[in-house]
Protein backbone atom coordinates (compact mmCIF):
# COMPACT_ATOMS: atom_id res chain seq x y z
CA UNK A 1 0.00 0.00 0.00
CA UNK A 2 1.54 3.26 -0.68
CA UNK A 3 0.58 6.85 0.70
CA UNK A 4 0.34 10.27 -1.64
CA UNK A 5 0.13 12.83 0.72
CA UNK A 6 -1.17 16.21 -0.40
CA UNK A 7 0.75 19.57 0.15
CA UNK A 8 -2.65 20.18 3.01
CA UNK A 9 -6.36 19.03 2.87
CA UNK A 10 -7.00 22.60 1.42
CA UNK A 11 -5.30 22.36 -1.36
CA UNK A 12 -6.57 18.60 -1.96
CA UNK A 13 -10.40 19.96 -1.74
CA UNK A 14 -9.70 22.53 -3.82
CA UNK A 15 -8.10 20.23 -6.69
CA UNK A 16 -11.26 18.28 -6.29
CA UNK A 17 -13.55 21.38 -6.97
CA UNK A 18 -11.92 22.14 -10.18
CA UNK A 19 -12.65 18.68 -11.36
CA UNK A 20 -16.01 19.82 -12.60
CA UNK A 21 -18.47 19.06 -9.92
CA UNK A 22 -21.60 17.62 -10.86
CA UNK A 23 -25.50 18.68 -9.83
CA UNK A 24 -27.50 16.05 -7.80
CA UNK A 25 -30.27 14.55 -9.65
CA UNK A 26 -32.27 12.14 -7.56
CA UNK A 27 -30.40 12.45 -4.08
CA UNK A 28 -32.80 11.60 -1.01
CA UNK A 29 -31.39 14.17 2.07
CA UNK A 30 -31.14 12.60 5.81
CA UNK A 31 -34.45 10.20 4.93
CA UNK A 32 -35.95 8.58 8.42
CA UNK A 33 -39.23 7.03 9.21
CA UNK A 34 -40.34 8.23 12.26
CA UNK A 35 -43.19 6.97 13.74
CA UNK A 36 -46.31 8.61 15.08
CA UNK A 37 -45.64 9.41 18.87
CA UNK A 38 -41.78 8.92 18.81
CA UNK A 39 -39.04 11.90 19.09
CA UNK A 40 -37.48 12.88 15.22
CA UNK A 41 -33.62 11.17 15.43
CA UNK A 42 -32.45 13.53 13.21
CA UNK A 43 -30.42 16.16 15.28
CA UNK A 44 -31.23 17.64 19.67
CA UNK A 45 -33.21 20.83 17.84
CA UNK A 46 -35.85 17.75 15.84
CA UNK A 47 -35.36 15.73 19.54
CA UNK A 48 -36.26 18.48 21.86
CA UNK A 49 -39.16 19.55 19.55
CA UNK A 50 -41.11 16.61 20.10
CA UNK A 51 -44.91 17.19 20.28
CA UNK A 52 -45.14 15.12 23.59
CA UNK A 53 -42.73 17.22 25.97
CA UNK A 54 -41.77 20.68 23.83
CA UNK A 55 -44.65 22.95 26.04
CA UNK A 56 -44.14 21.26 28.95
CA UNK A 57 -42.90 23.11 32.02
CA UNK A 58 -39.08 22.94 32.67
CA UNK A 59 -39.43 20.11 35.45
CA UNK A 60 -41.50 17.76 33.95
CA UNK A 61 -40.18 18.21 30.49
CA UNK A 62 -36.94 17.32 32.28
CA UNK A 63 -38.89 14.24 33.93
CA UNK A 64 -40.75 13.37 30.60
CA UNK A 65 -36.86 13.39 28.44
CA UNK A 66 -35.29 11.42 30.81
CA UNK A 67 -38.09 8.49 31.00
CA UNK A 68 -37.77 8.40 27.58
CA UNK A 69 -34.20 8.42 26.88
CA UNK A 70 -33.82 5.76 29.91
CA UNK A 71 -36.64 3.60 29.00
CA UNK A 72 -35.31 0.27 30.27
CA UNK A 73 -37.19 -1.47 27.03
CA UNK A 74 -35.80 0.62 24.28
CA UNK A 75 -33.31 3.22 25.76
CA UNK A 76 -29.95 3.96 26.42
CA UNK A 77 -28.75 1.42 28.50
CA UNK A 78 -26.18 1.78 31.52
CA UNK A 79 -22.23 -0.04 30.58
CA UNK A 80 -19.06 -0.27 32.26
CA UNK A 81 -17.38 0.76 28.76
CA UNK A 82 -17.93 3.72 26.28
CA UNK A 83 -17.54 4.62 23.17
CA UNK A 84 -14.87 7.13 22.46
CA UNK A 85 -13.06 8.70 19.31
CA UNK A 86 -9.78 9.95 18.41
CA UNK A 87 -6.59 9.43 20.22
CA UNK A 88 -6.17 11.72 23.16
CA UNK A 89 -5.58 9.78 25.95
CA UNK A 90 -7.51 11.84 28.29
CA UNK A 91 -10.98 10.80 28.75
CA UNK A 92 -12.23 14.04 28.78
CA UNK A 93 -11.55 14.82 25.47
CA UNK A 94 -12.18 11.21 23.97
CA UNK A 95 -15.24 9.67 25.32
CA UNK A 96 -18.43 10.19 23.40
CA UNK A 97 -20.86 12.48 24.79
CA UNK A 98 -23.19 13.47 22.00
CA UNK A 99 -26.67 12.40 23.37
CA UNK A 100 -27.87 11.95 19.63
CA UNK A 101 -25.02 9.99 18.69
CA UNK A 102 -25.53 7.78 21.70
CA UNK A 103 -28.78 7.40 20.97
CA UNK A 104 -28.78 6.92 17.24
CA UNK A 105 -25.33 4.78 17.22
CA UNK A 106 -24.50 3.13 20.23
CA UNK A 107 -27.33 2.88 22.56
CA UNK A 108 -25.52 2.48 25.59
CA UNK A 109 -22.31 4.65 27.44
CA UNK A 110 -20.54 4.95 30.79
CA UNK A 111 -22.22 6.60 33.46
CA UNK A 112 -20.22 9.56 33.50
CA UNK A 113 -20.42 9.53 28.87
CA UNK A 114 -24.39 9.35 29.74
CA UNK A 115 -24.38 12.40 32.57
CA UNK A 116 -22.54 14.28 30.55
CA UNK A 117 -24.98 13.46 27.31
CA UNK A 118 -28.40 14.13 29.41
CA UNK A 119 -26.94 17.78 30.12
CA UNK A 120 -25.31 18.67 27.15
CA UNK A 121 -28.83 18.15 25.66
CA UNK A 122 -30.19 19.98 28.63
CA UNK A 123 -28.18 22.82 27.27
CA UNK A 124 -29.25 23.17 24.08
CA UNK A 125 -32.79 24.36 25.12
CA UNK A 126 -33.30 24.32 28.80
CA UNK A 127 -33.25 26.96 31.83
CA UNK A 128 -29.75 27.52 33.16
CA UNK A 129 -26.72 25.15 32.33
CA UNK A 130 -26.90 21.58 33.58
CA UNK A 131 -23.96 20.29 35.78
CA UNK A 132 -22.58 17.12 35.50
CA UNK A 133 -21.45 16.13 39.25
CA UNK A 134 -19.33 12.95 40.69
CA UNK A 135 -19.48 11.50 43.71
CA UNK A 136 -15.98 9.74 44.98
CA UNK A 137 -17.71 8.54 47.94
CA UNK A 138 -19.93 6.18 45.78
CA UNK A 139 -18.32 6.26 42.71
CA UNK A 140 -21.41 7.85 41.17
CA UNK A 141 -22.11 9.89 38.48
CA UNK A 142 -25.13 11.99 37.95
CA UNK A 143 -26.56 15.02 35.76
CA UNK A 144 -28.14 17.87 37.59
CA UNK A 145 -30.98 19.33 35.37
CA UNK A 146 -31.89 23.37 36.69
CA UNK A 147 -35.44 22.86 35.68
CA UNK A 148 -36.37 26.94 36.84
CA UNK A 149 -37.44 25.92 40.47
CA UNK A 150 -35.05 23.75 41.55
CA UNK A 151 -32.69 20.92 40.04
CA UNK A 152 -33.78 17.27 38.70
CA UNK A 153 -30.83 14.87 39.18
CA UNK A 154 -30.36 11.58 37.06
CA UNK A 155 -28.33 9.02 38.14
CA UNK A 156 -27.35 6.56 35.01
CA UNK A 157 -27.61 3.05 36.69
CA UNK A 158 -29.15 3.88 39.74
CA UNK A 159 -27.37 3.62 42.96
CA UNK A 160 -26.68 6.08 46.17
CA UNK A 161 -25.26 9.45 45.08
CA UNK A 162 -24.58 12.37 47.83
CA UNK A 163 -25.56 15.71 46.84
CA UNK A 164 -23.12 17.59 48.94
CA UNK A 165 -21.86 21.20 48.69
CA UNK A 166 -18.05 19.71 48.23
CA UNK A 167 -18.72 17.87 44.95
CA UNK A 168 -17.10 19.31 41.58
CA UNK A 169 -19.30 20.69 39.47
CA UNK A 170 -18.60 19.98 35.83
CA UNK A 171 -20.59 22.38 33.23
CA UNK A 172 -21.44 21.33 29.71
CA UNK A 173 -18.93 18.21 29.39
CA UNK A 174 -20.82 16.90 26.40
CA UNK A 175 -21.92 18.95 23.04
CA UNK A 176 -25.28 17.75 20.87
CA UNK A 177 -23.63 18.06 17.95
CA UNK A 178 -24.49 14.85 16.12
CA UNK A 179 -27.03 15.35 13.41
CA UNK A 180 -27.88 12.01 11.13
CA UNK A 181 -27.43 13.45 8.05
CA UNK A 182 -26.59 10.92 5.16
CA UNK A 183 -27.89 10.66 1.24
CA UNK A 184 -29.28 8.30 -1.01
CA UNK A 185 -28.30 8.21 -4.07
CA UNK A 186 -29.76 6.30 -7.45
CA UNK A 187 -28.60 2.78 -7.13
CA UNK A 188 -28.66 2.90 -3.12
CA UNK A 189 -30.32 0.81 -0.43
CA UNK A 190 -29.91 1.52 3.11
CA UNK A 191 -31.29 -1.47 5.68
CA UNK A 192 -31.14 -1.27 8.83
CA UNK A 193 -31.86 -4.60 11.23
CA UNK A 194 -33.58 -4.24 15.02
CA UNK A 195 -30.84 -7.51 16.03
CA UNK A 196 -27.53 -8.29 15.28
CA UNK A 197 -26.54 -9.25 11.71
CA UNK A 198 -23.71 -11.72 12.91
CA UNK A 199 -21.04 -10.56 15.23
CA UNK A 200 -20.81 -6.84 13.59
CA UNK A 201 -19.74 -3.93 16.47
CA UNK A 202 -17.41 -1.70 16.85
CA UNK A 203 -14.58 -2.82 19.45
CA UNK A 204 -12.51 0.18 21.07
CA UNK A 205 -8.53 -1.43 21.56
CA UNK A 206 -8.30 0.20 24.61
CA UNK A 207 -10.79 -1.92 26.31
CA UNK A 208 -8.67 -4.97 25.74
CA UNK A 209 -5.79 -3.31 27.74
CA UNK A 210 -7.08 -4.16 31.13
CA UNK A 211 -7.44 -7.73 32.00
CA UNK A 212 -10.70 -7.86 33.35
CA UNK A 213 -12.52 -6.06 31.18
CA UNK A 214 -11.04 -7.72 28.31
CA UNK A 215 -12.65 -10.93 30.19
CA UNK A 216 -15.84 -9.34 30.36
CA UNK A 217 -16.12 -8.72 26.77
CA UNK A 218 -15.11 -12.03 25.92
CA UNK A 219 -17.89 -13.44 28.39
CA UNK A 220 -20.79 -14.65 26.12
CA UNK A 221 -22.90 -13.45 24.46
CA UNK A 222 -19.34 -11.26 23.41
CA UNK A 223 -19.49 -7.25 23.52
CA UNK A 224 -20.47 -4.92 25.93
CA UNK A 225 -22.53 -5.54 28.95
CA UNK A 226 -24.89 -4.28 31.28
CA UNK A 227 -23.32 -2.55 34.20
CA UNK A 228 -22.69 -4.92 37.13
CA UNK A 229 -24.16 -8.06 34.89
CA UNK A 230 -21.86 -10.02 33.32
CA UNK A 231 -24.57 -12.10 31.19
CA UNK A 232 -26.79 -9.61 29.34
CA UNK A 233 -25.34 -7.99 26.22
CA UNK A 234 -26.23 -4.10 25.30
CA UNK A 235 -29.15 -4.01 22.65
CA UNK A 236 -27.70 -3.33 19.39
CA UNK A 237 -28.52 -3.37 15.67
CA UNK A 238 -26.64 -3.30 12.19
CA UNK A 239 -26.93 -1.67 9.21
CA UNK A 240 -25.70 -2.21 5.28
CA UNK A 241 -25.37 0.41 3.18
CA UNK A 242 -25.27 -1.07 -0.97
CA UNK A 243 -24.06 1.51 -3.49
CA UNK A 244 -24.12 0.17 -7.06
CA UNK A 245 -24.73 2.57 -10.05
CA UNK A 246 -25.31 2.05 -13.11
CA UNK A 247 -22.43 3.00 -15.56
CA UNK A 248 -23.46 2.20 -18.61
CA UNK A 249 -25.79 3.14 -21.36
CA UNK A 250 -27.04 5.77 -18.85
CA UNK A 251 -25.91 8.82 -17.25
CA UNK A 252 -28.23 9.39 -14.87
CA UNK A 253 -26.70 7.23 -11.87
CA UNK A 254 -23.30 8.41 -12.58
CA UNK A 255 -24.19 11.89 -12.42
CA UNK A 256 -26.29 11.80 -8.82
CA UNK A 257 -24.04 9.78 -7.40
CA UNK A 258 -20.30 11.36 -8.62
CA UNK A 259 -18.60 13.86 -5.72
CA UNK A 260 -16.06 14.92 -8.37
CA UNK A 261 -14.98 13.50 -11.79
CA UNK A 262 -12.52 14.60 -14.90
CA UNK A 263 -12.27 13.61 -18.28
CA UNK A 264 -14.74 11.33 -18.21
CA UNK A 265 -17.75 9.96 -20.15
CA UNK A 266 -21.03 7.24 -19.76
CA UNK A 267 -20.82 5.01 -23.16
CA UNK A 268 -22.55 0.96 -23.56
CA UNK A 269 -19.50 0.05 -22.63
CA UNK A 270 -19.19 1.56 -19.25
CA UNK A 271 -17.82 4.62 -17.61
CA UNK A 272 -14.59 5.44 -19.63
CA UNK A 273 -12.06 8.51 -20.71
CA UNK A 274 -13.82 11.16 -22.67
CA UNK A 275 -10.33 12.00 -24.30
CA UNK A 276 -7.10 9.58 -23.86
CA UNK A 277 -4.84 10.51 -21.25
CA UNK A 278 -6.02 10.25 -17.54
CA UNK A 279 -9.24 10.74 -15.63
CA UNK A 280 -10.78 10.12 -12.13
CA UNK A 281 -13.91 9.72 -10.46
CA UNK A 282 -14.43 10.13 -6.83
CA UNK A 283 -16.97 8.58 -4.59
CA UNK A 284 -18.19 9.65 -1.49
CA UNK A 285 -19.01 5.96 1.12
CA UNK A 286 -20.47 8.24 4.04
CA UNK A 287 -22.77 7.29 7.29
CA UNK A 288 -24.07 9.09 10.50
CA UNK A 289 -23.28 5.63 11.97
CA UNK A 290 -20.29 4.20 12.44
CA UNK A 291 -18.63 1.60 10.01
CA UNK A 292 -18.01 -1.79 12.01
CA UNK A 293 -16.75 -5.61 10.49
CA UNK A 294 -17.44 -8.90 10.81
CA UNK A 295 -15.21 -9.68 13.99
CA UNK A 296 -13.21 -12.89 13.97
CA UNK A 297 -11.01 -12.89 17.07
CA UNK A 298 -11.67 -10.27 19.23
CA UNK A 299 -8.01 -10.19 20.84
CA UNK A 300 -6.64 -10.05 16.62
CA UNK A 301 -8.45 -7.56 14.44
CA UNK A 302 -6.50 -8.84 11.64
CA UNK A 303 -9.24 -11.18 10.91
CA UNK A 304 -12.03 -9.00 10.96
CA UNK A 305 -13.89 -8.76 7.30
CA UNK A 306 -16.33 -6.98 5.56
CA UNK A 307 -16.56 -3.85 6.89
CA UNK A 308 -16.47 -1.71 3.62
CA UNK A 309 -16.22 -4.03 0.49
CA UNK A 310 -15.72 -2.64 -3.01
CA UNK A 311 -16.40 -4.82 -5.98
CA UNK A 312 -14.81 -3.16 -9.17
CA UNK A 313 -14.77 -4.81 -12.95
CA UNK A 314 -13.05 -2.85 -15.83
CA UNK A 315 -9.80 -2.51 -17.25
CA UNK A 316 -7.12 0.36 -17.24
CA UNK A 317 -8.11 1.49 -13.98
CA UNK A 318 -6.24 1.94 -10.65
CA UNK A 319 -7.82 2.96 -6.47
CA UNK A 320 -7.00 4.86 -3.75
CA UNK A 321 -9.03 6.02 -0.48
CA UNK A 322 -8.93 9.02 1.70
CA UNK A 323 -9.69 9.34 5.41
CA UNK A 324 -9.48 13.01 5.26
CA UNK A 325 -11.42 14.59 2.39
CA UNK A 326 -8.72 14.16 -0.05
CA UNK A 327 -5.44 15.22 2.15
CA UNK A 328 -4.14 11.86 1.49
CA UNK A 329 -5.16 8.93 -1.05
CA UNK A 330 -3.71 5.84 -0.27
CA UNK A 331 -3.22 3.40 -2.91
CA UNK A 332 -5.32 0.06 -3.01
CA UNK A 333 -3.78 -2.95 -4.48
CA UNK A 334 -6.19 -3.85 -8.25
CA UNK A 335 -3.46 -6.43 -10.01
CA UNK A 336 -6.86 -8.21 -11.79
CA UNK A 337 -10.27 -8.02 -12.86
CA UNK A 338 -12.83 -8.29 -11.21
CA UNK A 339 -11.44 -7.23 -8.29
CA UNK A 340 -13.14 -7.41 -4.57
CA UNK A 341 -11.21 -5.23 -2.07
CA UNK A 342 -12.17 -5.51 1.50
CA UNK A 343 -11.28 -2.27 3.04
CA UNK A 344 -11.68 -3.05 6.91
CA UNK A 345 -8.06 -2.37 8.19
CA UNK A 346 -8.33 1.04 6.75
CA UNK A 347 -12.03 2.03 7.33
CA UNK A 348 -13.31 -0.08 10.45
CA UNK A 349 -14.64 2.60 12.95
CA UNK A 350 -14.60 5.14 10.92
CA UNK A 351 -18.28 7.37 9.72
CA UNK A 352 -16.61 7.16 6.09
CA UNK A 353 -14.57 7.74 3.67
CA UNK A 354 -13.67 8.83 0.01
CA UNK A 355 -12.67 6.54 -2.62
CA UNK A 356 -10.91 7.39 -6.02
CA UNK A 357 -11.14 5.39 -9.31
CA UNK A 358 -8.35 6.71 -11.79
CA UNK A 359 -8.29 5.70 -15.70
CA UNK A 360 -5.34 6.05 -17.78
CA UNK A 361 -5.47 5.27 -21.84
CA UNK A 362 -7.66 5.42 -24.19
CA UNK A 363 -11.24 6.07 -24.48
CA UNK A 364 -13.33 3.08 -24.72
CA UNK A 365 -9.82 0.63 -23.34
CA UNK A 366 -9.46 2.23 -19.84
CA UNK A 367 -12.96 1.26 -18.47
CA UNK A 368 -15.27 0.73 -15.39
CA UNK A 369 -17.72 -1.78 -16.19
CA UNK A 370 -19.49 -2.28 -13.09
CA UNK A 371 -19.27 -0.76 -9.37
CA UNK A 372 -20.31 -1.95 -6.08
CA UNK A 373 -19.91 -0.74 -2.82
CA UNK A 374 -21.24 -2.46 0.69
CA UNK A 375 -20.54 -0.80 3.95
CA UNK A 376 -21.57 -1.95 7.70
CA UNK A 377 -22.56 0.07 10.15
CA UNK A 378 -23.81 -0.21 14.04
CA UNK A 379 -26.63 1.68 15.01
CA UNK A 380 -28.51 1.30 18.32
CA UNK A 381 -32.11 0.23 17.42
CA UNK A 382 -34.20 2.31 19.66
CA UNK A 383 -34.45 4.99 17.21
CA UNK A 384 -35.49 2.52 14.79
CA UNK A 385 -39.40 3.02 13.50
CA UNK A 386 -40.55 -0.27 15.24
CA UNK A 387 -43.63 -1.85 14.07
CA UNK A 388 -46.24 -2.35 16.89
CA UNK A 389 -49.68 -4.77 17.16
CA UNK A 390 -52.79 -2.80 15.89
CA UNK A 391 -52.21 0.20 13.28
CA UNK A 392 -49.00 1.84 13.54
CA UNK A 393 -48.54 5.71 11.93
CA UNK A 394 -45.37 6.49 10.23
CA UNK A 395 -44.08 9.64 8.29
CA UNK A 396 -41.24 9.87 6.32
CA UNK A 397 -38.79 12.66 7.23
CA UNK A 398 -36.22 13.91 4.80
CA UNK A 399 -33.85 17.01 5.29
CA UNK A 400 -32.20 18.21 8.35
CA UNK A 401 -34.43 20.73 11.02
CA UNK A 402 -34.00 23.68 9.15
CA UNK A 403 -35.09 21.97 6.45
CA UNK A 404 -31.84 22.11 4.28
CA UNK A 405 -30.01 19.69 1.86
CA UNK A 406 -27.23 19.61 4.09
CA UNK A 407 -24.29 17.05 4.56
CA UNK A 408 -21.30 17.57 7.15
CA UNK A 409 -18.02 18.32 6.77
CA UNK A 410 -16.60 17.24 9.84
CA UNK A 411 -12.93 19.35 11.02
CA UNK A 412 -11.66 18.28 14.13
CA UNK A 413 -7.98 17.80 15.96
CA UNK A 414 -7.42 14.25 16.86
CA UNK A 415 -5.71 13.96 20.01
CA UNK A 416 -1.94 14.91 20.43
CA UNK A 417 -1.38 14.98 16.71
CA UNK A 418 0.61 18.12 15.62
CA UNK A 419 -0.68 17.84 12.13
CA UNK A 420 -4.03 16.87 13.12
CA UNK A 421 -4.53 19.76 15.09
CA UNK A 422 -3.09 22.32 12.33
CA UNK A 423 -4.37 20.42 9.30
CA UNK A 424 -6.88 23.64 8.37
CA UNK A 425 -4.67 26.46 10.25
CA UNK A 426 -3.88 29.40 8.17
CA UNK A 427 -2.23 31.21 11.35
CA UNK A 428 -1.23 28.87 14.58
CA UNK A 429 -1.46 29.36 17.75
CA UNK A 430 0.86 31.25 19.59
CA UNK A 431 2.46 28.41 21.87
CA UNK A 432 1.27 24.40 20.69
CA UNK A 433 2.05 21.42 23.10
CA UNK A 434 0.52 18.46 21.34
CA UNK A 435 1.28 16.25 23.96
CA UNK A 436 -0.15 18.57 26.61
CA UNK A 437 -4.07 17.71 27.23
CA UNK A 438 -4.39 20.56 29.85
CA UNK A 439 -2.73 23.25 27.64
CA UNK A 440 -2.43 22.20 24.31
CA UNK A 441 -2.95 25.55 22.07
CA UNK A 442 -1.92 29.01 24.18
CA UNK A 443 -2.86 32.37 22.04
CA UNK A 444 -5.73 32.45 19.24
CA UNK A 445 -5.30 30.75 16.02
CA UNK A 446 -7.23 30.94 12.45
CA UNK A 447 -9.00 28.27 10.53
CA UNK A 448 -9.86 28.34 6.89
CA UNK A 449 -13.33 25.74 6.70
CA UNK A 450 -13.77 25.10 3.06
CA UNK A 451 -17.08 23.62 1.88
CA UNK A 452 -17.48 20.31 0.22
CA UNK A 453 -16.83 20.09 -3.74
CA UNK A 454 -19.87 21.59 -5.39
CA UNK A 455 -21.83 22.69 -2.22
CA UNK A 456 -21.56 26.16 0.19
CA UNK A 457 -21.37 26.14 3.84
CA UNK A 458 -24.80 27.07 5.40
CA UNK A 459 -24.14 27.35 9.17
CA UNK A 460 -21.98 25.32 11.49
CA UNK A 461 -21.50 23.76 14.93
CA UNK A 462 -17.71 24.68 16.71
CA UNK A 463 -17.26 23.11 20.29
CA UNK A 464 -13.98 23.19 22.05
CA UNK A 465 -12.76 21.72 25.16
CA UNK A 466 -10.88 24.39 27.54
CA UNK A 467 -8.78 24.72 30.36
CA UNK A 468 -10.31 26.26 33.61
CA UNK A 469 -7.39 27.56 36.02
CA UNK A 470 -8.87 29.68 38.36
CA UNK A 471 -5.72 32.00 38.70
CA UNK A 472 -5.98 32.78 34.91
CA UNK A 473 -8.72 34.71 33.56
CA UNK A 474 -11.19 31.68 32.12
CA UNK A 475 -13.05 32.78 28.52
CA UNK A 476 -13.24 31.72 25.22
CA UNK A 477 -13.56 33.99 22.01
CA UNK A 478 -14.83 32.49 18.45
CA UNK A 479 -14.44 35.19 15.40
CA UNK A 480 -16.31 34.32 12.20
CA UNK A 481 -15.48 35.91 8.53
CA UNK A 482 -16.16 34.71 5.27
CA UNK A 483 -14.25 35.23 1.61
CA UNK A 484 -11.47 36.37 3.64
CA UNK A 485 -9.34 36.00 6.70
CA UNK A 486 -10.31 39.59 7.92
CA UNK A 487 -12.75 41.46 9.91
CA UNK A 488 -13.73 38.76 11.56
CA UNK A 489 -17.30 39.10 13.63
CA UNK A 490 -17.17 38.22 17.34
CA UNK A 491 -20.14 35.44 17.96
CA UNK A 492 -21.38 35.02 21.47
CA UNK A 493 -20.36 31.85 23.61
CA UNK A 494 -21.90 30.81 26.69
CA UNK A 495 -20.65 32.32 29.93
CA UNK A 496 -18.38 29.46 32.23
CA UNK A 497 -20.91 29.75 35.82
CA UNK A 498 -18.55 31.04 38.37
CA UNK A 499 -19.35 27.60 40.62
CA UNK A 500 -17.31 25.85 37.87
CA UNK A 501 -14.78 23.97 39.98
CA UNK A 502 -12.71 21.62 37.01
CA UNK A 503 -9.62 21.99 35.26
CA UNK A 504 -11.75 21.64 31.92
CA UNK A 505 -15.15 22.22 29.95
CA UNK A 506 -16.65 22.85 27.25
CA UNK A 507 -18.78 25.11 24.79
CA UNK A 508 -20.98 24.64 21.35
CA UNK A 509 -21.91 27.10 19.68
CA UNK A 510 -24.17 27.03 16.48
CA UNK A 511 -23.45 29.64 13.70
CA UNK A 512 -25.46 30.42 11.05
CA UNK A 513 -24.68 32.84 8.23
CA UNK A 514 -26.46 35.15 6.23
CA UNK A 515 -25.57 33.90 3.22
CA UNK A 516 -23.92 30.01 1.92
CA UNK A 517 -20.77 30.88 1.65
CA UNK A 518 -18.00 28.56 -0.54
CA UNK A 519 -15.39 28.99 2.68
CA UNK A 520 -15.52 30.08 5.89
CA UNK A 521 -12.96 31.25 8.41
CA UNK A 522 -12.71 31.20 11.98
CA UNK A 523 -10.72 32.54 15.06
CA UNK A 524 -10.56 30.39 17.89
CA UNK A 525 -9.03 31.25 21.19
CA UNK A 526 -9.14 29.60 24.61
CA UNK A 527 -7.97 31.45 27.93
CA UNK A 528 -5.67 29.78 29.19
CA UNK A 529 -5.44 27.32 26.88
CA UNK A 530 -7.82 25.24 24.01
CA UNK A 531 -6.97 21.98 24.27
CA UNK A 532 -9.69 20.71 21.43
CA UNK A 533 -12.12 21.30 19.23
CA UNK A 534 -14.88 20.24 16.56
CA UNK A 535 -15.80 21.67 13.87
CA UNK A 536 -19.29 20.82 11.68
CA UNK A 537 -19.52 22.80 8.51
CA UNK A 538 -23.26 21.49 7.27
CA UNK A 539 -22.76 22.01 3.25
CA UNK A 540 -25.63 22.68 0.72
CA UNK A 541 -25.63 22.00 -3.05
CA UNK A 542 -25.64 24.82 -5.06
CA UNK A 543 -27.80 23.83 -6.86
CA UNK A 544 -30.94 21.03 -6.12
CA UNK A 545 -33.01 19.30 -7.98
CA UNK A 546 -36.67 17.49 -6.89
CA UNK A 547 -35.57 14.24 -4.34
CA UNK A 548 -36.68 11.16 -5.75
CA UNK A 549 -39.63 9.13 -4.37
CA UNK A 550 -37.88 6.46 -1.54
CA UNK A 551 -38.95 3.14 -1.45
CA UNK A 552 -39.31 2.39 2.08
CA UNK A 553 -40.21 -1.56 2.88
CA UNK A 554 -40.97 -2.59 6.54
CA UNK A 555 -40.13 -6.50 7.40
CA UNK A 556 -41.02 -8.04 10.79
CA UNK A 557 -42.70 -11.37 11.65
CA UNK A 558 -46.04 -12.19 13.56
CA UNK A 559 -45.37 -16.00 15.70
CA UNK A 560 -42.46 -16.14 13.51
CA UNK A 561 -44.08 -15.60 10.38
CA UNK A 562 -42.57 -13.28 7.67
CA UNK A 563 -44.41 -10.00 7.01
CA UNK A 564 -43.03 -6.76 4.84
CA UNK A 565 -45.04 -3.84 4.08
CA UNK A 566 -43.86 -1.87 1.01
CA UNK A 567 -44.23 1.88 0.30
CA UNK A 568 -43.36 4.33 -2.94
CA UNK A 569 -43.13 7.61 -0.44
CA UNK A 570 -42.62 11.43 -0.94
CA UNK A 571 -41.19 13.58 1.27
CA UNK A 572 -43.37 14.32 3.93
CA UNK A 573 -45.71 11.41 3.35
CA UNK A 574 -47.88 9.72 6.21
CA UNK A 575 -48.42 6.24 5.91
CA UNK A 576 -49.90 3.34 7.78
CA UNK A 577 -49.01 -0.45 8.84
CA UNK A 578 -51.49 -2.97 10.23
CA UNK A 579 -49.95 -6.11 12.12
CA UNK A 580 -51.17 -8.44 14.19
CA UNK A 581 -49.73 -10.04 17.55
CA UNK A 582 -46.67 -11.39 18.88
CA UNK A 583 -44.37 -8.62 16.62
CA UNK A 584 -40.26 -8.82 16.51
CA UNK A 585 -39.14 -6.43 14.27
CA UNK A 586 -36.55 -7.25 11.51
CA UNK A 587 -35.63 -4.39 9.69
CA UNK A 588 -36.67 -1.29 7.57
CA UNK A 589 -35.13 -0.81 4.20
CA UNK A 590 -34.83 2.54 2.48
CA UNK A 591 -34.32 2.59 -1.28
CA UNK A 592 -34.17 5.07 -4.00
CA UNK A 593 -34.10 2.86 -7.13
CA UNK A 594 -31.44 3.10 -9.79
CA UNK A 595 -30.55 1.36 -12.99
CA UNK A 596 -28.81 -1.61 -12.72
CA UNK A 597 -26.01 -3.13 -14.20
CA UNK A 598 -26.17 -6.24 -16.67
CA UNK A 599 -25.23 -9.34 -15.05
Amino acid sequence: MTKHRGLCSLLATALLMTANPVPALARVYAPRVVAVGQPDPQSAITFLTHAAWKDLPAEERAEAIGKFLFDPANGLQVTAESPFAGTDPRSEHHLIRDPLQLWNVYGAASPEALSAAVAALWDVSGPGRAQVLFDPRTDRWAAAIPTGTGSRLFVPGGGEFIVAPDLQPRYSQGVAQYTRDLVLRRGETFTAWFNPQGDRWRLDPAWLKDKSQKARLLQPPAGPKILDDDRTAVRRGNGLFVYEPQLQGDAADFVDGVLTSRNLKITDAGLTLDSAGDGFVVFAVETPFVIVPELGDIADPKDDREASVVEVDGAGLTAAWSPDAGATWISLETKEFPAKLDLTKEVAGRSGYLLRLNLKGKPGQAVVKSFRVSTWVQLAPGALPAIRPGENAFSLKTRDHDGLESLPLVVEANGPDENEFLKYAIRPPRELNPADSQRRAVGPFSLRIPARPGTQIAWLSVAASLSADSDENQTARLGLATDRPAGFVAQDLPRLPGDHNHWHYQFLSDVRLDQPAETVYLQLEGRPALNAYRIVAHCIPRETQPASRLQVTHRWREAGVEKESAHELEEGANYQVVAGDQIENVAVEYRVAGGRPPR
